[in-house]
């Protein structure tokens, strides 16, 4: 991805600035076309960040070796799996599990003291 970058470090910067510029943008009287001109322009950049980002990726899987191809979907898959830890992927409940499984012996869950 490092032939990709100077494109994606231009398409990172920019953004910032802009939304600087939007959040200035309601001191001192609101100009709606230039908020609108400026919030166009952060949806472009964005749409091409995804593009050039997408590209990016499909230029380094075409190539990869097959062995390669296989650990990184493991990869993936084992990355989304830690984002979501718990059975049905909900993050309150892996809290849930979590406090449960350190809690002490014969101490009652939160809400359920006498």
């Amino acid at each position: 991805m490092q032939a990709h970058g100077p494109d994606l470090q231009a398409i990172r910067a920019e953004p910032r600035e802009l939304r600087q510029a939007l959040r200035e943008a309601g001191r001192g009287g609101f100009d709606e076309e230039h908020v609108r001109k400026v919030a166009g322009r952060i949806g472009d950049l964005a749409a091409e960040g995804a593009f050039l980002r997408a590209r990016a990726r499909a230029h380094m899987r075409s190539v990869l070796t097959e062995e390669q191809r296989v650990r990184l979907e493991r990869m993936h898959r084992d990355h989304g799996e830690s984002r979501n830890p718990a059975p049905g992927g909900s993050i309150a409940t892996a809290a849930a599990a979590a406090s449960d499984a350190y809690r002490p012996e014969g101490n009652p869950p939160p809400g359920e003291i006498d």
